[in-house]
């Protein structure tokens, strides 16, 4: 396991202003959190998801790294990124859906984002996964320049896929996502592309490919500081090491992937 998980708990915790023994009730003991925090115990499986779960961390929530205008009215992106920020996708989804952005005069990149978002609205506000689908497509289709915005479009037209079960569309989609993210000038969301695949994997059950996407998300989160990216993705590998539990097979497959000190004595 990387030693910056110490690390990245402890900017977590802080940053909501909670004490080791605030994060660790109902978890474990706070000596042991502050042992972890301290890099010199490496946490279990179920102590790294109750973490998680004490920090409110869900694997389908985070945030991107980039704000990308919709529309040239600057008022409007400012109301629109907070929304975003706020993971309020509902307000998103009205506010994109309404007569100001009907007309709008947008650039094609302004265009993909206004698909994106609204792509991204369908699947949190109500699963709609047709609707996901089609925005997602049309973010795709108004604009073909290689950007970390189109491997996003890719990453999450691959989230939509394992979630209808869609095992092919899911490959390809992730697929033209982390080779386009690879061959890009990097952003934080050049990262989240390999998040996103790696969940989609993880939601296709597809233990190996969302262990080595999860793995390269923590490389680049550690050597870009992205500590949240880094809890998101720990906290994935933690709930795969869990699934896989009772199958030593698919531990020992993990273990060549992850290099988690205790993984096998789960």
């Amino acid at each position: 396991m990387h030693p910056q998980i110490g690390s990245v708990i402890h900017k977590l915790r802080t940053a909501q202003g909670w004490s080791v023994d605030d994060l660790a009730a109902g978890v474990c003991p706070a000596t042991t959190l502050a042992a972890i925090e301290a890099n010199t115990h490496v946490p279990s499986i179920e102590t790294i998801i109750g973490i998680s779960q004490r920090l409110g961390i869900r694997l389908n929530r985070f945030d991107l790294a980039a704000n990308y205008p919709v529309g040239k009215n600057a008022r409007r992106n400012l109301e629109l990124s907070s929304h975003i920020a706020d993971h309020d996708y509902g307000a998103v989804k009205k506010m994109l859906n309404s007569a100001a952005y009907a007309d709008a005069a947008m650039s094609d990149v302004q265009a993909q984002a206004y698909y994106f978002y609204l792509g991204l609205a369908d699947l949190a506000v109500d699963a709609n996964l047709d609707g996901a689908r089609y925005n997602l497509h049309m973010a795709l289709a108004v604009n073909h320049q290689r950007s970390v915005l189109t491997a996003l479009c890719y990453a999450y037209v691959g989230l939509v896929a394992a979630q209808a079960r869609k095992v092919a569309p899911l490959t390809d989609a992730v697929t033209n996502a982390t080779q386009m993210a690879d061959t890009v000038p990097f952003n934080g969301d050049v990262n989240a592309v390999n998040y996103v695949g790696a969940l989609a994997y993880f939601q296709a059950q597809d233990v190996s490919r969302s262990a080595e996407l999860a793995v390269a998300t923590l490389q680049l989160a550690a050597q870009h500081q992205q500590p949240a990216l880094l809890m998101h993705t720990y906290t994935l590998l933690a709930q795969l090491i869990r699934r896989v539990a009772g199958q030593p097979q698919a531990l020992r497959t993990l273990n060549t992937i992850t290099d988690w000190d205790n993984i096998l004595q789960f």
